[in-house]
């Protein structure tokens, strides 16, 4: 059985006063997992990949592997033009989407995307820290927090096992987002 992938529509609301062409809402649409193609591969970077990988093989496996990857790159430069021309289309349009004012937000609950003006994004940021219960702090104390924590765990007597599991090894201190909320209709 085969299925066709369907591209899932309004999966983008435009709360910004910009407006986006077709191109971008595509692309948009797509995810803000979407990873887009590079616009080259570096073929000595694939090679070391491969040797990599293949290192705890058998000989005769790896040398079937390298045929293979030879081959591939071989053949890879007679690319099809209009590949090229899509990887091209698309970087132009992330480029296009990047320098627009805007901030792209995954919405508070399902994968749907908020666009909004910078401007408005900042100042809902501000509004949510001015009036919410945080309050600023003069220096960054995590890493003396993270120390004391350390030491009382060593201290302590009863534990039996490593302390290392107890603890983040690189902790970092919390950052504030606003997801943004989307009404039913989507809108």
């Amino acid at each position: 059985m085969i299925f066709e992938a369907h591209p899932i529509e309004n999966l983008v609301v435009n709360k910004s006063s910009y407006r986006f062409s077709t191109k971008e809402m595509d692309l948009l649409n797509k995810g803000l997992k979407y990873a887009i193609s590079p616009k080259r591969t570096d073929k000595e970077d694939i090679v070391a990949d491969v040797k990599t990988a293949i290192r705890g093989t058998d000989n005769g496996v790896k040398e079937n592997i390298r045929k293979e990857v030879y081959k591939m790159l071989r053949e890879s430069k007679n690319t099809n033009s209009n590949v090229d021309n899509e990887i091209k289309s698309e970087h132009a349009t992330v480029k296009s989407l990047n320098e627009k004012p805007v901030h792209y937000i995954k919405a508070d609950k399902g994968n749907t995307i908020v666009i909004m003006n910078k401007d408005d994004y900042d100042e809902k940021i501000l509004d949510r820290l001015n009036n919410g219960n945080f309050k600023k702090i003069r220096s960054n104390r995590l890493k003396k927090s993270a120390m004391k924590v350390k030491k009382a765990l060593k201290e302590c007597k009863f534990l039996d096992f490593n302390i290392k599991n107890l603890t983040m090894s690189n902790p970092s201190v919390p950052t504030k987002n606003y997801l943004r909320k989307v009404s039913s209709s989507g809108r």
